[in-house]
Parts: structure tokens; C-alpha cells; sequence
């Protein structure tokens, strides 16, 4: 079997073989973004729409298009992935994000997802507690490290990458480290989304069942994302919502770091709150907007031994076929 992606406005084709039907789509996406993309790019400038399809072709004479979808180039892109946290619930002398899961540090999935997602200029990664051994682990020449000395909140974390993200001038996806089960194709379809909608911030959420420990999402009647609310300072009417925040963004660089400068700390936490540039974002009048994740075990994230467990159980059944949806009952802190 091959795929063919083929685009509408350029001479542009890529081919591959020997991909098992499960991993069929996530496998074409990611040629698409790493060798068509980039080549054209140069030629359509940010901006140009584009049309892609996935032709699933069996003979010479017979082909099936099996998913069209559409979109705008973007313009440039940088990465930020947040791993400074110590978690503590992990009960372990190792840092969490180097938990291993099926043979590599948790923090190198959602790198490679990101990686696989887009071709960004720069992935800065913001490290604390045993930031040489995180370093050390990842040994990759193409990313930069960053300190957060303070574990001030995930606002203060982001903050901590000004040096060297305060000129870039783009779209930020923001990651974090402790979210290893997101793929790369929903944050292709999240960056998708936010350039479509024209958004200045765009959440990554799901819905789920038990929605205890996550931020919940705060739409306005006509349906727009209004804010964030961390569930320590929710109402008992916003606690009963069932969309969550994963904690993953797309943002304008021209609007982040001077809304996370001014973002307060009065809340239940005492911290300085990322989810809270959402609603900075409607004050000032800019666009919001949010991408539900189909399979809500993508925006789970891992505090403790048996939630690592339970990732490394998805991951296998992923590899098997099989889907893992609504295994999120973890808590997570903002």
C-alpha cells in the first residue's frame, strides 16, 4: 500500500510504503509537514491556503481518497516545552519528566510529536529541578535549554524563555513535558485551527467524565472561549463543566510575553497562571478559540507511578490499534 499527498497549488509529492492502516493518516501527516511543507513554503510565502489528500492507491488504475483536508502555510514557528517541575508525587529522587516510558524519558514524546507536528525554528525547553540531568538526557543540538529558578506557576515558567523568545516573532506551541500521550497529528490539526481561525490563542481541551484536577473551559453562550478557570478557584457550577485544559497552546509571540507580564498571582495557588493569558486575550479584544481533542487520553498528563503505568498501557494499545479514550482521571496542577 502507498500514500500520495498531493497539493493544489504546487508540483508537490511525497510517497511512502510498508505503513500498517492504524498509523496510516498520523504516518502521511507527518510526510506532508517535514518534506512537502517546507519545500513549499519558500515559494508560497505565510499565509497561502493550501489543499492536501491522502490517496490510498492499490493498483496503478484504482485509487481511494481517503481524507482531504485543508489549510493556511504558517508562518513561522517555535516550540516551548515546560519540564521544571520536581513531581513529587512521582515519589522518586529522579525528576519527572525523565521518567521513562517504554524505554525513553517522558519528555522525549511530546519533543518528537512537536517535531514530527512542524518544522519549527527553534525548541527551547524550560528546565528546574535537575536541569543538568535533563539536559544531559536529551543531548540535542537543536534545542535550548532555559532555567526557572522560582516555581513560581506555568505563567512564570513560560516567562522564563523571554531571553530567548521575547524577539521571535510567530506562533508559540507551547507544551508540556508531563503530557506525553499527545500526537503529533492533533497538534498539526491544533496549529491548523488556530491559523484558521485567526486566533491570537488557541487551547488544546477534551471532554471527559471526570473533570477533577483540571482546568475548566469557559465559553460564552454563543460558544466562544472566554477563559480558564483552575479548579481551585472554580465555582461549584464551573466545576461541574466537563471540558478541560490540556495545558497546550498555539499564541502569538507578539501578544504573549507582554500578557504574561501582566498577569497577577491572586488566586487559590498563589502562582502566576498561563491558562490566564486566555482571558487577557478577550479584554484586549483579540480572538480565542479552542481545538477539542477527539481521544481525551491525549491531554492526560502523569503525577504519579500508576498514571506512568497507565500511559505506557495506552501507548501499547496505540501500537496495537486499539484506542485508549476518557483515561483521564489524573489530576494535574493548573
Amino acid at each position: 500500500m502507498c500514500v500520495t499527498i498531493r497539493n493544489a497549488r504546487a508540483p508537490v509529492k511525497a510517497t511512502t510504503r510498508g505503513v500498517d492502516a492504524e498509523n496510516l493518516t498520523t504516518h502521511a501527516l507527518r510526510v506532508w509537514n517535514m518534506r512537502c511543507l517546507p519545500r513549499c513554503m519558500p515559494a508560497w510565502g505565510p499565509g497561502t491556503p493550501y489543499v492536501y489528500a491522502l490517496l490510498f492507491l492499490d493498483t496503478p488504475e484504482k485509487s481511494d481518497i481517503r481524507y482531504v483536508n485543508k489549510g493556511t502555510c504558517m508562518a513561522r514557528v517555535a516550540v516551548l516545552i515546560l519540564g521544571a517541575g520536581k513531581g513529587t508525587r512521582m515519589r522518586s529522587g529522579l525528576v519527572k519528566v525523565l521518567h521513562p516510558i517504554l524505554g525513553q524519558p517522558m519528555l522525549a514524546l511530546p519533543l518528537k510529536a512537536a517535531a514530527d507536528a512542524v518544522a519549527p525554528e527553534k525548541i527551547v525547553v524550560v528546565v528546574g529541578y535537575q536541569g543538568d540531568r535533563v539536559r544531559a538526557a536529551l543531548a540535542d543540538p537543536s534545542l535550548t535549554f532555559v532555567d526557572q529558578t522560582e516555581q513560581l506557576g506555568t505563567g512564570h515558567a513560560v516567562l522564563s524563555a523571554e531571553p530567548v523568545l521575547g524577539s521571535f516573532e510567530g506562533t508559540i506551541l507551547i507544551l508540556c513535558g508531563d503530557v506525553p500521550l499527545i500526537t503529533s497529528f492533533t497538534l498539526a490539526e491544533l496549529l491548523r485551527t488556530h491559523r484558521n481561525e485567526g486566533a491570537t490563542v488557541t487551547a488544546l481541551t477534551a471532554h471527559v467524565e471526570d473533570p477533577s484536577g483540571y482546568g475548566r473551559i469557559i465559553r460564552t453562550p454563543s460558544g466562544e472561549v472566554e477563559g480558564i478557570m483552575e479548579e481551585k478557584d472554580a465555582s461549584l457550577e464551573q466545576r461541574a463543566i466537563r471540558e478541560i485544559n490540556s495545558g497546550i497552546y498555539c499564541v502569538e509571540s507578539s501578544f504573549l510575553f507582554p500578557a504574561l507580564h501582566s498577569l497577577g498571582s491572586d488566586n487559590a495557588q498563589e502562582e502566576y497562571y498561563l491558562p490566564d493569558i486566555v482571558a487577557v486575550a478577550r479584554a484586549q479584544g483579540e480572538k480565542t478559540a479552542a481545538y477539542v481533542v477527539p481521544d481525551a487520553s491525549e491531554a492526560m498528563g502523569v503525577n504519579t507511578r500508576s498514571e506512568l503505568a497507565l500511559t505506557e498501557e495506552i501507548l501499547k494499545a496505540r501500537a496495537n490499534g486499539h484506542s485508549a479514550k476518557n483515561h483521564t482521571s489524573c489530576s494535574r496542577k493548573e
